[in-house]
């Protein structure tokens, strides 16, 4: 029981006025946490678990953002990005995202699915990367799967779900339809 408390153990430090909560902080370089904690909000929570790494640039975190790096994963942000709230960025093999990027609030960026099977979850993990560039705009509530590459100068519109290669400069727009049907007694 001791030894798992010391795998996950729970520090919490003050720095500027803003409180930061780093989950398990191998991995994690001082300069990562000085600014991290010097632009985030007190509810920003960094886990970094086992032999994942982490390395961030000069980033800012809205409320509730989460950044997570488990089961050996590696997460790369580089210098200023903004998360707007409760967005959360969760690697298990390898995230990169460039300096500049702007996430809008509710984007959720996942590098695995969980596998399934005709019983159900199976437990395990399908893995894969992901690239985003720099100078980027990811619109409120996006969600970006594992196996994708989004270039430079990109703009992905409000509700996307991103998979694949998105070239340099590209402005990426889901085709919905609203359907609008009267009620019947």
């Amino acid at each position: 029981m001791k030894a798992l408390i010391a795998a996950y153990k729970i520090m919490i430090f003050l720095h500027k006025s803003f409180w930061v909560k780093i989950f398990h902080i191998s991995g994690f370089s001082l300069s990562s946490f000085k600014s991290l904690t010097s632009r985030c909000r007190w509810t920003t929570e960094v886990s970094i678990v086992g032999k994942s790494k982490m390395k961030l640039g000069v980033i800012e975190c809205a409320p509730n953002t989460r950044l997570a790096s488990t089961a050996g994963g590696n997460l790369i942000i580089g210098n200023h990005c903004y998360f707007n709230r409760n967005c959360t960025v969760n690697s298990r093999k390898q995230i990169s995202i460039g300096g500049g990027s702007t996430f809008g609030p509710n984007v959720c960026i996942f590098d695995h699915d969980h596998g399934f099977g005709k019983n159900g979850q199976t437990g395990e993990f399908k893995l894969g990367t992901i690239e985003i560039g720099e100078n980027c705009w990811i619109g409120a509530g996006t969600v970006i799967l594992r196996d994708t590459c989004i270039g430079n100068n990109c703009v992905i519109g409000a509700g996307c779900i991103v998979k694949g290669i998105i070239p340099d400069n590209s402005l990426v727009l889901m085709d919905r339809q609203l359907i609008i049907k009267p009620l019947h007694d």
